[in-house]
């Protein structure tokens, strides 16, 4: 209900095509639950990321600090599930497709770490789409995710500067 000007209550009208002064009625439902969905499944994304990461120093068993097609199957059979649900890869073609920026067939370390810096936009761009729709809780959780990743990203790019250092 509404308080009109002579301070009784009248309901709103918004179902009918009236004005709703409500952001949340403004919201399509399908949009509303496509939102919730996406980013219910970047819940935990931050621990899937360092999964993966531990998945990609085993497979640079090296220490070359890039990854061909095989060390990157090594790290896609492991991490198929996280892998999908955060960058909806579903291939290692793909993975080389989307973060081989040079086109040379193997990811680099600038790559390498572009795949969690992407998942991290990823996660912000559905917090601040949190905000809009008054979902504060899943809100405030995936920021919780997203500055966990964040200092992940950083742990991970000061291990491959020690590794380059050492080269």
């Amino acid at each position: 209900t509404l308080l009109s000007g002579t301070g009784e209550a009248r309901h709103s009208n918004a179902s009918a095509g009236g004005v709703s002064f409500s952001t949340l009625a403004n919201v399509p439902r399908a949009k509303r639950m496509k939102i919730l969905g996406e980013a219910k499944c970047l819940l935990g994304g931050a621990k899937k990321c360092r999964d993966i990461w531990k998945s990609i120093r085993a497979a640079d068993f090296r220490n070359e600090g890039v990854l061909n097609e095989a060390n990157l199957s090594l790290v896609f059979e492991k991490n198929k599930d996280a892998i999908y649900e955060l960058l909806k890869v579903t291939s290692v073609a793909d993975m080389i497709d989307v973060f081989d920026v040079d086109k040379d067939g193997y990811l680099n370390e600038d790559e390498q770490i572009s795949m969690f810096s992407l998942v991290r936009e990823k996660m912000q761009l559905f917090a601040d789409e949190l905000s809009k729709i008054l979902e504060y809780q899943l809100y405030k959780d995936l920021m919780k995710e997203v500055r966990a990743l964040e200092k992940d990203i950083v742990s991970f790019q000061n291990e491959l500067r020690k590794t380059i250092q050492e080269r």
